[in-house]
């Protein structure tokens, strides 16, 4: 074959185009001779279309490439119909977002995750579990067909830039500084410690460690003591003159009357329910399910029991002054997937 004779390639997408508009390609181009039904690919984006053109009156050419100087085409209705569609159809790729890319110290965000249509979350990742801060969280499915878990930002945990991440893919967020203020308080020598009974300290971590897969709860929650709140979240605490290392308050003080009735904050089932534990006293423990646990403490008197499925409102105790209290109070401590998160957002927004 001469080099002459040689072309470089098929038609341009361009030149493809503008013959079909017009019918006729008004300046020659390239053609393999050999094969008047070629393929080609049209690629926008991930999507490709196979377009197959006939041209009319094409001689039986020898088998080398030749210059054709003109080309009729066809205008088939299927090659309409996959240009169009090829145009239209974008790929949709998976993607992480977060309720709030901004959270404070102690607040709770929405982790989803969104597959794209063809995706099988099982197949697509080696796990089913998202990664924040060196900790896992286990997905669970929604009605939209994500996948999604809840992620509290601990007290603790320095202001600065973090990822929650799932497999290769990754989210931002800022956490902020959420100020905590201080607290000083007085307490008698026999209750100045944190001393806690045989078995209390397994028994408070493992109902904080409840991972159900049903959602139990719907809508916001609600306070579980009408009294005023005497405590936050996240306080730093100044106990007999002494600054406590390591610690922040775990939940809210509602500083009841004694014997002032606890509700449950949402629906639930009792995992915890104990009497005269030395450092939480008289404690019930309810599990709302995908791993949001609360913890009602120092209670006066306990009225569920271990296996109980309790309704939001329904009452579960009573304010008292059990374990190491300085007073009648309930301490409501939220947990979610093991965290300690600030239970009063909560009360006003539905995650």
């Amino acid at each position: 074959m001469s080099t002459q004779n040689r072309v470089q390639s098929a038609p341009t997408i361009a030149a493809w185009a503008h013959s079909c508009s017009r019918g006729r390609l008004h300046r020659p181009i390239y053609k393999r001779a050999q094969r008047p039904n070629g393929i080609w690919v049209m690629p926008f984006g991930l999507a490709a279309a196979v377009f197959p053109i006939r041209p009319y009156n094409s001689p039986n050419p020898p088998l080398q490439y030749r210059r054709v100087p003109s080309l009729r085409c066809r205008r088939d209705p299927m090659v309409i119909v996959f240009f169009v569609l090829s145009c239209l159809i974008q790929p949709v790729w998976a993607t992480i977002s977060v309720s709030n890319t901004t959270p404070m110290q102690g607040e709770t965000v929405e982790a989803t995750y969104a597959p794209n249509g063809a995706d099988k979350i099982v197949d697509h990742k080696t796990s089913q579990f998202f990664s924040f801060n060196h900790n896992t969280y286990k997905l669970f499915p929604t009605e939209s067909g994500n996948f999604h878990c809840l992620i509290a930002m601990p007290a603790d945990l320095t202001p600065g830039k973090y990822s929650i991440t799932f497999g290769d893919e990754d989210c931002p967020i800022t956490v902020k500084n959420a100020k905590f203020p201080v607290e000083h308080l007085s307490l008698p020598k026999t209750k100045d410690n944190f001393i806690m009974s045989p078995g209390e300290e397994q028994a408070m971590n493992t109902a904080k460690a409840t991972l159900s897969n049903q959602r139990l709860w719907d809508g916001h929650f609600i306070k579980p003591c009408q009294a005023k709140i005497s405590a936050v979240f996240g306080i730093r605490r100044i106990v007999n003159h002494k600054l406590l290392k390591d610690y922040y308050h775990s939940g809210v003080d509602f500083a009841g009357n004694l014997g002032q009735p606890v509700k449950a904050c949402a629906d639930g089932k009792v995992v915890l329910a104990h009497r005269n534990f030395k450092l939480h006293g008289n404690v019930i423990a309810i599990d709302h399910g995908q791993g949001v646990v609360t913890i009602y403490i120092h209670l006066q008197k306990i009225m569920a029991k271990e296996g109980d499925c309790v309704k939001a409102g329904q009452q579960i105790g009573a304010v008292g002054a059990t374990g190491r209290a300085n007073g009648p109070h309930l301490h409501l401590s939220l947990y979610v997937n093991q965290v300690a998160a600030n239970p009063l957002p909560w009360f006003s927004k539905t995650f």
